[in-house]
Parts: C-alpha cells; structure tokens; sequence
C-alpha cells in the first residue's frame, strides 16, 4: 500500500493555518457544513481559486462519498469528511491550476485520483497526525492501513 498520507511534504503556510483553525472547530459536528465552507473559502484564497462552493448533497448527488464538480465550482459531498473535503479540494486546483499539480506515485494508473488522495492525507497527517492516527485505527480511512503509520 503506498504511503499517501507521507507523500506531499511542503504545503503554503497559510494552507496550515486555515487547515489547522479547520481542526480546531471539530469539523466533523454540528454545523459542519458551515465550517466546511469556511475551509474551502480560506483555502481557494490561498490558491487564488475562483470561488468555489461546498454542497450538502445526497450520496447520488455526491457521486457517493463526494465530488468535484468543474463546471459549477462546487464540491460536494453527503456527510462530513474532512479527507474527502481535502481531496475534492485538491481537484478543483488539478483543474483550475495544473501547473501546481505533481502526480506522485504511479502516473500510469489513476494520476488525479492518486495526487488528490496524496495531497489530502497528507495535509491530514500534517496538521493533526495524532487525529489521523486514531481513524485509521478506527477503520476510517481509506488507503492508510495501521501499519502505514509505523
């Protein structure tokens, strides 16, 4: 299994902090919609994105635990997830800044796929490695196994 969650090392500094105040609100309650739009806001101004929007959708709507929608600015997403808020995120720069992208593992599988499951975890392991730990213990989180974290 490919260790995602170690892959991307530098983010900008101003990602951290929004990421970090993102953890510090424990996204994953009440209001985590608002909270969730929150990040995306303060995370597209880092990145010079056109605003973007976050959704509440169904899972049908959401292409099931969330996606990225180009045409519309929107991700969207069925439940709270920051992994999948991450990743949907990490889309929307794979489609409006390409220059930034470096796909990290094996670019003859699923190149975006991958990058945005890198890009993600990572950003995860590096603002709250502890809390990432405890859902990959937990069977939370896809592609991190315990063993992974070693």
């Amino acid at each position: 299994m490919a260790a995602y969650h170690r892959t991307v090392t530098e983010y900008p500094a101003p990602l951290l902090e929004v990421t970090d105040r993102y953890f510090k609100q424990r996204p994953w309650r009440a209001d985590w919609v608002d909270k969730a739009q929150g990040w995306v806001t303060d995370a597209a101004e880092v990145y010079g994105l056109p605003g973007l929007t976050l959704r509440h959708t169904s899972p049908a709507e959401a292409a099931g635990s969330g996606c990225y929608l180009p045409i519309l600015g929107e991700i969207r997403m069925p439940k709270p997830s920051v992994v999948t808020l991450f990743h949907e995120f990490r889309h929307a720069i794979q489609h409006h800044r390409p220059s930034d992208v470096h796909y990290w593992l094996d670019p003859t599988a699923q190149p975006a796929e991958d990058d945005a499951r890198a890009w993600s975890l990572s950003l995860f392991h590096q603002v709250r490695p502890q809390l990432l730990a405890s859902a990959v213990e937990a069977g939370s989180v896809f592609y991190i196994i315990p063993e992974d974290l070693e």
